[in-house]
């Protein structure tokens, strides 16, 4: 069996994402996605919120790391333009899947002052 990691701080997980996810799948029988801690980034969900929000939850011992770029129609996005955009209330329907653009909204509103 063939097994990828997508490691990240998925803070939070992007249409680019899961692109890369999707694809990585025509790659590998498994992909496990590990979301980790980043001393040098200050989330805003913690660590079991991102778990919650990203499938396969288990990481397995051995496995196969590859790095995929997103598509080109995600090449740009990352988490941190996303934060910024849900922060200055901008569209996030084209760049996250609702129920975490829901929850990343929520997560603005509650941390505003």
């Amino acid at each position: 069996m063939k097994i990828g990691i997508y490691p990240g701080t998925f803070d939070p997980i992007t249409h680019g994402h899961t692109d890369i996810i999707t694809r990585s799948l025509r790659v590998f029988d498994k992909v496990v996605v590990a979301v980790a801690p980043n001393p040098s980034k200050h989330p805003l969900f913690t660590l079991t919120e991102r778990l919650e929000m990203i499938m396969n939850r288990k990481i397995a011992k051995q496995v196969e790391t590859v790095f995929l770029m997103p598509s080109e129609e995600y090449s740009y996005l990352s988490s941190t333009i996303i934060k910024d955009v849900a922060t200055h209330g901008g569209a996030l329907t084209e760049f996250l899947h609702p129920e975490v653009a829901r929850q990343l909204q929520e997560r603005i509103r509650s941390v505003k002052p």
